[in-house]
């Protein structure tokens, strides 16, 4: 029996990266509270940290352009590429989500300890992790909304495929 469904690509929502923004923050703030409250040392991030989620925002908008591109008729790509593009931008937005939320968390549960020099610098340094996450994540959607197929009779475009 041959069956012929189609599926088209849905970006992911803002409820679902509110979602997992808000869960992760809730969960990191009561797990992170909690360890501090037993006396145990937060875990120490360096302020360097944001880098990662700023490169991954740049890497993921750089390879999404080359389905934006492709859409427009502007360059070949191979259908491969273009899924895998795809699923690193629904990646990076999830992902980023997440470690925004929990970088909250964190932000959050160390303002009661800012007593101590190094609580600020850590809640400086999550901060700002957790600012670049938030990027990170608009980013991914971003990508995601380059990559989807707005209209599922578009023609192919002039461009071949490689």
């Amino acid at each position: 029996m041959e069956t012929n469904e189609h599926y088209s690509l849905n970006p992911t929502t803002w409820w679902t990266l509110l979602a997992l923004f808000i869960v992760s923050g809730v969960t990191a703030f009561f797990v992170i509270d909690t360890w501090l409250s037993y006396g145990y040392a937060p875990v120490l991030i360096p302020i360097y940290t944001f880098i990662v989620p700023a490169l991954m925002s740049v890497f993921v908008l750089w390879e999404a352009w080359k389905v934006r591109s492709y859409r427009m008729g502007n360059r070949p790509l191979n259908m491969l590429s273009a899924a895998r593009i795809w699923l690193l931008a629904q990646a990076a937005s999830r992902t980023g989500a997440v470690m925004a939320g929990v970088c909250a968390g964190a932000t959050a549960s160390y303002m009661s300890y800012l007593h101590s020099d190094v609580m600020v610098y850590q809640a400086i340094a999550v901060g700002i992790a957790g600012a670049v996450s938030v990027g990170m994540s608009v980013a991914g959607f971003i990508a995601e909304l380059w990559c989807k197929n707005d209209d599922d009779d578009e023609s192919v475009p002039p461009a071949t495929a490689v």
